[in-house]
């Protein structure tokens, strides 16, 4: 047989990928990434009695010394950014699905 040949395996070919199906699946797996981040952040809003301005800048913190503080806020930042990035993932999955659904 010519190795370049056109015919058929015999295997089937793979279904066709629904986008908005799977948008949808990235939108949940990304909700739930999000709720979990939200369950991490009260739990170190706790452990550390913080206290944030409406930018999420820490006011204060009870029982953390100077030395410790520098890593308190750092720990936040960090966590901070960790939920922006998914803010801003959700945000765009949600306007490709929108656009996919405007099309149909």
């Amino acid at each position: 047989m010519w190795p370049f040949s056109t015919s058929d395996n015999g295997e089937p070919a793979p279904p066709p990928i629904d986008r908005c199906e799977a948008l949808l699946e990235e939108l949940r797996e990304i909700e739930w990434q999000l709720a979990a981040l939200d369950v991490e952040m009260r739990q170190f809003r706790t452990k550390y009695s913080l206290l944030t301005d409406k930018f999420s800048r820490i006011i204060g913190a009870q029982g953390a010394t100077v030395t410790g503080f520098a890593d308190i806020r750092r720990q936040w930042q960090s966590l901070l950014k960790r939920s922006d990035e998914l803010f801003f993932r959700r945000n765009d999955v949600l306007k490709e699905w929108s656009a996919l659904r405007l099309e149909k």
